[in-house]
């Protein structure tokens, strides 16, 4: 589905990437972590095409690469193909829940009829119905951020890439942005990449890569992310471990 090979990038002397490799399949939740300033969202950056790395590449369906298109075919692609949930909802503030989460599908030009029956669905499906009518400013936030996701995933994107989708909101809202994002993303066979720092919601993931000083790693399971980079008996700075004897 989506594979990256060799990703660098440097914003002026400062590396944020160094010769990192990421794939997510079809259907699969993939979490990124690491300390901040590692670089993982510049990796997801890269993995959208919002930003193009110096060397590189990015293939989506094994045959197109991402980054060898036109900025007009970019933004096509990220408009058809994928959907974006960040940190902060950042809803169109002058549109009612509503109206923000039927957007996606007004751009690409679906009919009228089944634009309102995709709404009225998501809108039930994440718990919208007493708020879809409000503007961003007069709900709560777990609320808009709820909206934000069903936004994300109005046109069935082919991957949901999420920038800290709960590290806004308490405990009580993140589990339920980040269950009905999961769950809806499972239902449309859509691949799922997830920044966090959180090791709960990376626990919900299939698997977890680690970002250190712009390199990536899988990780095993069944390791506590904290412990890989700050465990007891492990000093600060060195890698994580690539397996454990238990499960890898």
């Amino acid at each position: 589905m989506l594979s990256a090979s060799g990703l660098a990038l440097r914003y002026g002397s400062t590396v944020a990437l160094r010769s990192a490799s990421v794939t997510v399949a079809p259907g699969e939740t993939l979490a990124i972590t690491g300390p901040s300033g590692s670089g993982k969202t510049s990796l997801l950056y890269c993995l959208s095409g919002l930003v193009v790395p110096d060397s590189g590449s990015v293939l989506l369906d094994g045959v197109i690469d991402v980054h060898r298109l036109t900025d007009w075919e970019r933004s096509d692609l990220r408009r058809s193909r994928f959907g974006f949930v960040f940190q902060f909802a950042e809803l169109v503030p002058e549109l009612t829940l509503r109206e923000n989460v039927e957007l996606p599908l007004s751009l690409n030009k679906v009919s009228h009829r089944s634009r309102k029956s995709r709404v009225a669905d998501l809108v039930s499906r994440f718990g919208l119905e007493d708020c879809a009518d409000r503007r961003p400013a007069t709900v709560s936030g777990g609320q808009a951020q709820r909206a934000a996701v069903a936004r994300a995933m109005a046109h069935r994107p082919a991957v949901v890439f999420g920038d800290e989708p709960t590290g806004a909101l308490d405990g009580e809202s993140g589990e339920v942005v980040l269950g009905a994002m999961l769950a809806h993303a499972e239902e449309d066979g859509a691949a799922v990449v997830l920044v966090t720092h959180s090791d709960l919601v990376a626990a919900r993931a299939d698997r977890v890569v680690a970002v250190r000083d712009g390199e990536t790693r899988s990780l095993c399971r069944c390791v506590s992310l904290a412990d890989c980079f700050l465990g007891p008996d492990r000093p600060a700075g060195s890698d994580p471990p690539a397996s454990c004897s238990c499960c890898c």
